[in-house]
C-alpha cells in the first residue's frame, strides 16, 4: 500500500460526504464552488455567471437538520461511569473539550456523514490517556484480518493537520501528517509521514480536500515508534469507529446525503426562479415602424416618441402566463421533500390541537433513526473509555473488555421534551397510594416525564421529603362580633336609664 492510497469505500463515499459537508458550510461555500453545484447556462460569460449564481438563495435545510439532530442527541448529558480522573474527563482530547463537549462534536459528525473515529493515545508528558478525533475525510485507509473467529483491524491510515509557526515567528502554516498504524508480527508500530515544505490547502470543504489530494509521494517518514503500556508492546490498534448504525471500520450510511442532494436541487430552482424574475419582471419598451438611426429614444415623463409613419407602434412588453408559478411550485415541492427526509423541524407544523398520544407517536417515528445513532455512539464511546482506563492502569494484566462494568457512556435516548399529561400523573399518584407500584417505579416515571431536575435520585428526593418541614398554614381569622338587632338593643338602653 502506497502513501497515496485510499480505501475503495473512501472513493465510493467521498462525494456524498463532500456534498453534505459543503451544504452544512452554507450558501457562501456552495456559491464559491460555482459549477460544482450550479451548472453554467450555454453562452454565459464569467461576469454573467457570477450575477446568475448570486441571484439565488441557498435555503440551508441540511445544516438546520444537522443542528436539530445534534441537539436531540445531546439534549441531556450522557450518563458516564468511569475510573478515569476528573481532570482527564475535563479535557478528554487535550484540546479543552470535556467528555460532554466531545460527545457533541461526535454527534455532529455521526448525524451528518455517519463516519468518524477516535484513536486513544497516551501522553508521555502528562502521563495520561486522551482521545484523538478524526472525521470521515481523514480516515483514509484500513484493513481487517479474520483471526480466531473475529475481524481484527491490523492497518489504519489517518490524516491530521497541525498549525506550526513559520520561520518568521509571526505567522503559522497548516502542515499535514499521515499516521499509519500497523500490526507487525503481533506488535503495534506507528509510522508518521509529513511534508514540511508543502502546506495543506484544507479549508474545511471543497474538492481539494477530498480523494487524498493533500497526500503526495513527496511525504517523507518523520518518525517510527512502538506504543508501550507498562513496558510492554501493544498488540492492537487503540481505535474505535463511530457510525450511524454500527461501530465497524466499514463505511455505513450517510444520514444527510439524500437531504443534501435535494438541498442543492432546491438551490438550482431558486437561481432559475430569480433569474427568470430578473429577465421577465420588468416591462420592456418596444417600437416598430420607425428608423432608430434618426434619433435617440429615451424613457421618462420629459420625453416622447414621435413618428411620421402612420403604421408605427409603441408599447411595453410584459410577462404573462404561469411559467414562474411552476418554478415557485417546484421550490415548495422540494421543501416538502426535505421535510420528509428529516428536516421536519424546518417547516411549520399544524397548529391544530392534537392529542398527547398523537404528539408522542409522531415524535417516536421522527426519532427512530436517532435511537440507532444513540445506541451506536454509546457502544463506541464506551469502548473508548475502556481502552483509556486500561491504558491508565499500567500494572494490571487485564484486557480493555475487563473494564466494561466500571467504564461506560450511555447517550440519552430521551429526545422529545413531551412532559407528562395530568391524567398520567394522577394515575401514578393513585397507583402509589394504593400500593400498586413502588416508590422507585413512581419516581422513575416522573423523572422520565421531566418532573424532577436532571440528576436527582430517588434516595435524594425521599430524604428531602423527610427533612422538609410542613408548609405553614395561615392562622384562622377572628370571628366577627355578633350583630344585635334593634329589638335587642332597646332593653339595654332602658337598663342604662334605670341604673342612672
Amino acid at each position: 500500500m502506497s502513501i497515496e492510497s485510499v480505501h475503495t469505500q473512501y472513493e465510493e463515499n467521498v462525494e456524498g460526504w463532500k456534498t453534505v459537508i459543503d451544504c452544512i458550510a452554507g450558501g457562501r461555500t456552495i456559491k464559491k464552488l460555482g459549477e460544482t453545484y450550479l451548472p453554467r447556462l450555454d453562452g454565459q460569460t464569467d461576469k454573467e455567471y457570477q450575477k446568475f449564481k448570486q441571484r439565488g438563495n441557498f435555503f440551508n435545510g441540511t445544516s438546520t437538520a444537522n443542528r436539530a439532530q445534534t441537539g436531540l442527541l445531546t439534549r441531556k448529558p450522557p450518563e458516564t461511569e468511569t475510573e478515569l480522573d476528573a481532570q482527564v474527563l475535563a479535557d478528554i482530547d487535550m484540546q479543552g473539550n470535556t467528555i460532554t463537549n466531545y460527545c457533541v462534536e461526535l454527534a455532529e459528525a455521526v448525524s451528518s456523514t455517519g463516519r468518524a473515529c477516535t484513536i486513544i493515545e497516551w501522553s508521555e508528558e502528562e502521563q495520561r490517556p486522551y482521545f484523538a478525533f478524526y472525521r470521515e475525510v481523514d480516515i483514509l485507509d484500513w484493513h481487517t484480518t479474520r483471526t480466531r473467529g473475529k475481524n481484527v483491524l491490523d492497518y489504519l491510515k489517518v490524516r491530521e493537520r497541525d498549525d506550526e509557526m513559520k520561520g518568521d515567528d509571526v505567522s503559522t502554516a497548516n502542515t499535514e501528517r499521515i499516521r499509519i498504524y500497523r500490526i507487525r508480527d503481533g506488535i503495534l508500530t506507528v509510522d508518521v509521514y509529513s511534508d514540511r515544505n508543502k502546506t495543506s490547502q484544507y479549508t474545511g470543504s471543497g474538492v481539494e480536500t477530498y480523494l487524498g489530494k493533500g497526500i503526495t509521494s513527496s511525504m517523507e517518514a518523520e518518525e517510527t515508534f512502538e506504543p508501550m503500556r507498562g513496558g510492554k508492546n501493544m498488540t492492537f490498534i487503540p481505535v474505535v469507529f463511530h457510525g450511524a448504525t454500527h461501530t465497524k471500520p466499514d463505511v455505513g450510511e450517510i444520514p444527510l446525503e439524500d437531504l443534501a442532494q435535494i438541498n442543492v436541487s432546491h438551490y438550482i430552482s431558486s437561481v432559475d426562479l430569480e433569474h427568470a424574475r430578473h429577465i421577465a419582471a420588468l416591462p420592456t419598451p418596444y417600437a416598430t415602424g420607425i428608423d432608430a438611426e434618426n434619433g435617440t429614444f429615451k424613457l421618462g415623463t420629459e420625453y416622447a416618441w414621435i413618428s411620421e409613419n402612420d403604421n408605427a407602434k409603441f408599447g411595453f412588453l410584459e410577462f404573462t402566463g404561469s411559467g414562474l408559478s411552476e418554478l415557485t411550485k417546484a421550490l415548495e415541492e422540494k421543501q416538502q421533500q426535505m421535510s420528509a427526509l428529516g428536516a421536519r423541524l424546518l417547516f411549520a407544523e399544524s397548529r391544530d390541537a392534537e392529542a398527547f398520544e398523537t404528539v408522542q407517536l409522531r415524535a417516536s417515528a421522527d426519532t427512530a433513526s436517532l435511537s440507532r445513532m444513540s445506541s451506536a455512539m454509546s457502544a463506541s464511546l464506551s469502548r473508548a473509555m475502556q481502552i483509556a482506563a486500561w491504558w491508565s492502569d499500567k500494572t494490571s494484566s487485564k484486557k480493555p473488555k475487563d473494564y466494561s462494568e466500571t467504564n461506560f457512556i450511555v447517550v440519552s435516548q430521551d429526545f422529545v421534551s413531551a412532559g407528562m399529561n395530568p391524567q398520567t400523573l394522577t394515575a401514578l399518584v393513585s397507583a402509589l397510594q394504593m400500593g400498586a407500584i413502588s416508590y422507585p417505579t413512581f419516581f422513575y416515571n416522573l423523572q422520565k416525564g421531566e418532573m424532577y431536575p436532571e440528576g436527582t435520585t430517588a434516595d435524594e428526593e425521599k430524604r428531602d421529603l423527610e427533612q422538609e418541614s410542613p408548609m405553614p398554614t395561615p392562622a384562622p381569622e377572628p370571628e366577627p362580633a355578633p350583630q344585635l338587632s334593634e329589638e335587642q338593643e332597646e332593653p339595654e338602653e332602658e337598663q342604662d336609664e334605670v341604673e342612672a
